[in-house]
């Protein structure tokens, strides 16, 4: 069962409990958040009209753009995460149902329009915000592999949520508004502890798979617009994705025009079910497509490929509507904007993303999702203001999505290069390596990083700062990285003097006041010899301080004073007998003996030793 599952769904050995508790989730905010939505479409074109759409146009893209500019500003200060910020519109969405419960409570007769008018604003907004955060809080916990099969399918059954909710509004006459609305209610509610246990029982990518280099702090807003602007392949697709924003709107206002003029001698909440019945069947198209199809199309035709298509289908689209409506064709665009443009456009976007620069690819997510599409619906509202036959319009714009997505896919290989080329590890660069061509802003913020794991609890991650803050080179820390030599275990301590010997300040005044002061009062002995050895490597020590040692036994002492020797006297009795007692290292049976005399010769840098 479970290996057809996997096969079913494209899942690899293993994922199946992750795949499920998003698939869990996906189903259930869906419901709730898309048959809100589908209530609030029905019921607005029934009471209200659809002569008042470009108004909630305006009101609704300026509501989203308002939000969706503190989600942003949020994702630079990074001062809420993704789970809150997946959880404000899920409770605005539950604000909004019960606002909408009361008004239809208290009324006997029609039902009120300025409630359906506010509830179709705040319910267009809201569920715009919850996919975009969902996909957000989603994107925690997968990497571009797992994205390419997981995406397509968490998308379908955001899909099918979207088919249930439809599918309960459709039964409007025989269930009831009030009822509906208590059930997504219910529905949203019990999305809270869905996202808590998910939150808690996962680990996230982001702990082992930084998108950036420093802190985890993104790159200021005016950086990011700077960036936007230089990347070409960000900027083609932010635009190409405003012109398809466009496309959709016009095309929903049409379609929408189209059905209320068809229904508007039918029978009450016909058009409510009309619209709601196709959109069911079209969410379940959306929802097959996008489990059983959209990966494997990926994987056989490439996604530079499959975003040619909804442009395509755009210029058909207003082709036709150029020369004729009908209500046929009204449902064509109905397909086309509910079926396009989110079984596929959506679909590559979660892709198409993957181009972007890692340090603002959520940024630009959210930007696309919740910011261009209010500007898009803004703009469109303008232009219905202004214009009453869009059809030619609608075709020019079309040919420019067109002509934009050729310029898209040109530059779509070498994006995803350049993303995957800099969260490469180069094995033949060292840290070291690393360090020097980061720029000083950089530099500052992991020395602040590894200050703080200085004070870790763990000595594994208090040497390893210890080392790498050594490697950055910068003075200022090196007064509190000798103090804290003070608060290691002998072991840990004997390694941070080996640092220090091999670092930039071995012979800093500071450090060789400590190593002299540790010295006088007497230390363990393993911390005293380490410390000899480390004046004796450092040619620091006379002649006079290590005559005795040459009658030592092989050790550290020993070591010291045959290098210290054969540095400062090039001939006479003690060189002699230094040179005597090396060649008694270099002769000896012992492994280790041996290796010290070779180590004598290595650090003398003399090259008529070898």
């Amino acid at each position: 069962m479970q290996k057809a599952l996997r096969f079913l769904l494209n899942l690899h050995h293993g994922e199946e409990k992750r795949a499920f508790f998003f698939l869990f989730l996906g189903l259930v905010w869906g419901i709730g958040c898309y048959g809100s939505w589908a209530l609030a479409e029905g019921l607005f074109l029934e009471e209200v009209g659809a002569s008042a759409l470009p108004t909630t146009y305006l009101w609704s893209s300026s509501l989203l753009c308002l939000f969706s500019s503190l989600i942003l500003y949020n994702l630079f200060k990074k001062k809420v995460s993704q789970k809150t910020l997946f959880l404000i519109p899920i409770t605005g969405a539950i604000v909004c149902n019960i606002y909408l419960f009361f008004h239809i409570s208290a009324s006997s007769g029609p039902l009120p329009q300025r409630p359906l008018f506010f509830y179709r604003i705040l319910m267009w907004s809201l569920t715009i915000l919850a996919y975009t955060n969902f996909w957000g809080f989603v994107d925690q916990f997968f990497n571009l592999q797992d994205a390419k099969r997981h995406f397509c399918i968490f998308n379908a059954v955001v899909f099918l949520a979207d088919a249930i909710g439809s599918g309960i509004v459709n039964q409007i006459q025989y269930i009831g508004i009030e009822k509906i609305i208590l059930l997504f209610i219910g529905l949203l509610l019990c999305t809270y502890p869905i996202i808590h246990y998910v939150s808690h029982s996962l680990k996230e990518l982001s702990e082992d798979h930084d998108h950036f280099l420093d802190t985890g702090h993104p790159p200021s807003i005016s950086k990011a617009l700077r960036l936007c602007i230089k990347d070409k392949y960000t900027f083609y697709l932010l635009l190409f994705y405003f012109l398809m924003q466009l496309l959709a709107i016009a095309t929903e206002f049409n379609y929408l025009k189209i059905f209320e003029d068809h229904f508007s001698t039918k029978d009450r909440f016909q058009l409510t079910e009309h619209i709601t019945k196709w959109s069911s069947w079209i969410s379940l198209g959306n929802m097959c497509f996008a489990f059983f199809a959209y990966s494997r199309i990926v994987k056989n035709l490439g996604i530079n490929n499959i975003i040619l298509f909804a442009p395509l289908c755009f210029i058909q689209l207003f082709l036709c509507w150029t020369f004729k409506t009908s209500v046929n064709i009204a449902t064509i665009g109905m397909i086309a904007r509910e079926g396009i443009t989110y079984a596929l456009d959506d679909n590559n976007l979660q892709l198409l993303i993957y181009g972007v620069p890692n340090k603002i690819r959520n940024q630009i997510r959210i930007a696309i999702e919740s910011f261009i599409e209010p500007v898009g619906m803004f703009v469109w509202a303008i232009v219905c203001f202004a214009i009453s036959k869009q059809y030619t319009l609608c075709l020019i714009i079309s040919i420019a999505a067109f002509i934009l997505v050729l310029l898209l896919r040109s530059y779509y290989a070498k994006a995803i290069l350049r993303n995957l080329s800099s969260q490469a590890v180069y094995l033949k660069r060292t840290m070291v390596d690393w360090i020097k061509t980061m720029p000083l802003k950089q530099k500052r913020q992991i020395e602040l990083l590894l200050l703080s794991h200085l004070k870790h609890e763990n000595e594994r991650h208090q040497t390893f700062a210890f080392q790498h803050l050594l490697n950055l080179g910068s003075r200022s820390v090196l007064p509190s990285l000798l103090a804290h030599i003070n608060k290691l275990s002998l072991p840990s301590k004997l390694k941070a003097l080996d640092m220090l010997k091999n670092s930039l300040w071995a012979k800093d005044f500071l450090t060789l006041e400590l190593l002299k002061r540790w010295s006088i009062i007497s230390p363990h002995p393993a911390i005293a010899s380490s410390i000899h050895l480390y004046f004796a490597e450092h040619d620091l020590l006379k002649i006079s301080d290590v005559v005795e040692d040459l009658y030592c036994k092989p050790g550290n002492k020993l070591f010291a004073a045959i290098l210290t020797v054969r540095r400062q006297e090039i001939s006479g009795r003690y060189r002699d007998f230094a040179n005597d007692r090396l060649n008694e290292l270099l002769s000896s049976s012992d492994s280790t003996i041996v290796s010290m005399g070779l180590g004598i010769l290595m650090l003398e840098k003399n090259p008529d030793n070898f």
